[in-house]
C-alpha cells in the first residue's frame, strides 16, 4: 500500500512540480509569449506611419501609400494571424453589432467614393482609410485584449514613447533650446507642429497611466521624468488644439480618478483650475507660445461670428472658417449622401484649396451626409455602451487601467474636431476597435 501511494503522489496531479513543467503550462506560456509579440506589433502597426516619416527624413525618401503600407503591412498581418490563431473569430460574433456598423459604415464610404473616383485626392483617401482605419479597427477587435494584457500594452507603450523622446531631442534639440515652434522649417525637414504635439500629448497620456500602476519609487520616477519630458514637448510645439485636447483628458482622467479611489471632487476640481491658471493665463517662459494661446481666445469669437457671417477678413479670422464655410455649403447640396468621399475644400480668401476641412463632424456631414453620419453617430454609441458595459464587469481596482482606451477614444475626437481628416485618424479606429474586441473574462 505505501508502494502504490508513493507511486500516486510521484504520477499524480497533485506533484507541484509536475504541474509546474507539465506540456499544457509549456504551451500557455508559449502561447502568451507569441500573443506578447503580436502586441508589441499592434503598437508598432499604429505608429508605424510616423516611424516611415521619421526613417525618410533621416535617408531622404519620401514616404507614399505604397511604402506605408508595406511598413505596416508585414507586422500588422503578422499580429493579425497570431490574434486569430489564439482568439479565432469568436469576439467577432460577440460584437457583431459593433462589425456590422462598421461595415454599414465602409459601405457608405466605398458608394460615396464612386462620385469622384476619378480624381487622385479620392483613389488616396480612399486607400488610406483601408490601411490605416480599417485595418486598425479589425486588428484592434482580433486583439482580443484583457485586463492583464493591457498592463503588458502599457509597458509596449512607455517602451516606445522612450525611444521617440529619444531621438526627439536628440535631432530636435537645437530647435527646443532656442524655444522655436517644431515646424520642420531646420534641416528642410517638413513636420507639422499640430501633430508633433498631439503625439507627444498622447504619449503623456499613455505615461500617466503607467505612472498610476507603477508601485516601485524608482520606477515612478523614472515614469515622471518622462511623463514632464512628452509634456514639455507637447507644448514647445504651440499647438493649441492638441494641449486643450489634452488638458481636457486630464481633468477627465482626475475626475475619474477621485470617483474610483473615492475621494473628494473638490480639491480634483481646484487642482484643474490651477491647471488651467498655470497653461492659459501665467506668462510661459516662450513669448510666442503665449501669444499662440492667448489668441485661442479670440478665435473663438471669430469662429462664432464668421461662420454666421459672409464677411470675412484676413486680419481677424483662422484659416479653418473659410473651408469650414465650403463644408456647411457642400452639405446643405447634399443633405442625404453628401458630396463624396474624398473632396476638396476651397478657401475662398486665398484661393487656396485643402484636403480636408480641419474638422472631423463637418467632414462627415459634407461627404457622407446624413445617412453616413447617422451610422458613425451609432457605431462610436454603440462603442461607448460597450465601455460602460465593460466597467460593470471589471472589478473596480482594474477600471482606471481600462479607461486609458476611452480617454484616448476621447482625446483623439478633441483634437479630430481642428485637425486631421478621416482617412488618416487611425489612432481612433485601433482603440475602437480594441474596446470593441476587450475581453472582460481575462
Amino acid at each position: 500500500m505505501r508502494s502504490d501511494q508513493i507511486e500516486l503522489n510521484v504520477s499524480g496531479i497533485r506533484n507541484p512540480d509536475i504541474m509546474l513543467y507539465s506540456p499544457s503550462n509549456k504551451i500557455k506560456f508559449t502561447e502568451n509569449y507569441i500573443v506578447g509579440i503580436a502586441d508589441v506589433f499592434l503598437v508598432y502597426s499604429m505608429l508605424s506611419p510616423i516611424i516611415l516619416l521619421v526613417l525618410g527624413a533621416q535617408i531622404k525618401l519620401v514616404p507614399n501609400f505604397f511604402r506605408t503600407f508595406i511598413v505596416l503591412l508585414g507586422p500588422g498581418i503578422l499580429a493579425a494571424a497570431i490574434y486569430f490563431r489564439a482568439y479565432g473569430i469568436q469576439v467577432l460574433k460577440r460584437n457583431k453589432w459593433i462589425v456590422l456598423c462598421m461595415m454599414l459604415f465602409t459601405l457608405v464610404i466605398f458608394l460615396s467614393s464612386i462620385k469622384h473616383i476619378d480624381t487622385e485626392l479620392t483613389r488616396e483617401s480612399l486607400k488610406f482609410f483601408i490601411a490605416y482605419c480599417l485595418f486598425g479597427f479589425c486588428l484592434g477587435t482580433i486583439s482580443n485584449m484583457s485586463i492583464v494584457r493591457s498592463r503588458r500594452f502599457n509597458l509596449i507603450w512607455v517602451v516606445f514613447v522612450t525611444g521617440f523622446l529619444i531621438y526627439a531631442i536628440y535631432d530636435q534639440w537645437p530647435v527646443i533650446n532656442r524655444r522655436f515652434y517644431l515646424t520642420g522649417i531646420q534641416n528642410s525637414k517638413i513636420v507639422n507642429n499640430a501633430q508633433i504635439g498631439f503625439l507627444f500629448y498622447f504619449f503623456a497620456l499613455c505615461v500617466l497611466f503607467k505612472f498610476h500602476s507603477s508601485m516601485k519609487i524608482i520606477e515612478r520616477i523614472v515614469i515622471a521624468a518622462l511623463l514632464i519630458a512628452c509634456s514639455v514637448l507637447g507644448f514647445y510645439t504651440g499647438s493649441r488644439t492638441a494641449f486643450f485636447g489634452f488638458l481636457i483628458s486630464i481633468v477627465l482622467y482626475l475626475f475619474y480618478y477621485s470617483s474610483v479611489k473615492r475621494m473628494k471632487i473638490y480639491p480634483i476640481i481646484l487642482v484643474c483650475l490651477i491647471i488651467v491658471i498655470s497653461f492659459v493665463l501665467l506668462p510661459y517662459v516662450d513669448k510666442p507660445i503665449k501669444i499662440r494661446y492667448a489668441k485661442a481666445f479670440e478665435d473663438f469669437i471669430n469662429i462664432a461670428r464668421n461662420l454666421t457671417s459672409n464677411d470675412f477678413s484676413k486680419q481677424n479670422i483662422d484659416i479653418r472658417l473659410p473651408i469650414w464655410k465650403d463644408a456647411i455649403n457642400k452639405f446643405k447640396n447634399n443633405p442625404a449622401l453628401g458630396a463624396g468621399f474624398g473632396i476638396a475644400y476651397h478657401d475662398k480668401i486665398s484661393g487656396g484649396s485643402w484636403v480636408h476641412p480641419h474638422n472631423i463632424i463637418l467632414e462627415i456631414l459634407a461627404e457622407l451626409g446624413i445617412v453616413g453620419f447617422g451610422i458613425f453617430l451609432m457605431l462610436f454609441g454603440l462603442i461607448f455602451a460597450k465601455v460602460f458595459l465593460i466597467f460593470k464587469e471589471i472589478s473596480r481596482a482594474n477600471r482606471m487601467i481600462f479607461f486609458f482606451y476611452p480617454l484616448s477614444i476621447i482625446f483623439f475626437f478633441l483634437y479630430s474636431l481642428l485637425h486631421t481628416d478621416l482617412s488618416t485618424e487611425y489612432f481612433k479606429w485601433y482603440f475602437a476597435g480594441i474596446i470593441t474586441g476587450f475581453d472582460t473574462s481575462g
